[in-house]
């Protein structure tokens, strides 16, 4: 019996590494994976530091992806997290952080 293992060998990119809330575009992409059991799928999240609870960005057989983030927490930080799936189900997750600062607009109309 063997047991299926998730996808491996790969990255999880985000550029640029600093932006703007809901004004820059961020570039998400799942870089690099393999698998035995194709097609793999992929999917996008953010969340604030410290928190379990993600909001979806994308999913879908493509590994890209691009979004314009809300602001982040504490210290402007916003965690992307990148998942990969094989088609028996099994997922590999990996977080990376992005800088997301509150625009001027934003604050000049609070």
């Amino acid at each position: 019996m063997t047991t299926n293992a998730p996808p491996r060998s790969g990255r999880l990119a985000v550029a640029p590494a600093a932006g703007v809330a809901f004004l820059t575009e961020f570039a998400l992409s799942l870089d690099g994976w393999v698998d035995d059991q194709p097609p793999l799928t992929y999917a996008f999240y953010h969340r604030l530091p410290g928190e379990t609870a993600a909001m979806q960005i994308a999913a879908s057989s493509e590994a890209a992806a691009a979004a314009r983030l809300p602001r982040g927490g504490g210290g402007d930080v916003r965690v992307v997290v990148g998942e990969v799936s094989d088609a028996l189900g099994a997922a590999a997750r990996v977080d990376e952080n992005a800088t997301v600062a509150a625009s001027d607009l934003v604050i000049g109309l609070l």
